[in-house]
């Protein structure tokens, strides 16, 4: 099953949890790194989104996102290659809007 994460705004930076520890069994997570693509809309940045290197504590990959284009629907994946040479993704959908502004 996939997340979908409650939407940001285009100005703000987030940290997006994924949590792989049902997976791991006894591995540990050797490696990590994030992508963000375009699921719907239009963002020729995209990747731009992705905020310096994944972190990792007790098998949740965590990783800063900033930016992105109103409107815009993105896939965020996390990538964990283990200390038993399997390499796991996990993906999540982040929308990204601004606010509704309602006038009086």
């Amino acid at each position: 099953m996939i997340t979908v994460y409650s939407s940001k705004r285009p100005g703000e930076t987030v940290t997006l949890a994924f949590d792989f520890t049902a997976e791991l069994g006894g591995a540990t997570i050797n490696t990590k790194a994030c992508a963000a693509s375009v699921l719907t809309g239009t963002d020729a940045a995209a990747s731009s989104m992705i905020s310096g290197t994944a972190q990792e504590s007790a098998g949740v990959v965590l990783q800063l996102v900033q930016g992105g284009v109103h409107g815009v629907d993105y896939i965020v994946e996390a990538t964990a290659v283990l200390s038993d040479g399997r390499t796991l993704k996990l993906p999540a959908v982040l929308p990204v809007r601004l606010p509704l502004i309602s006038f009086p």
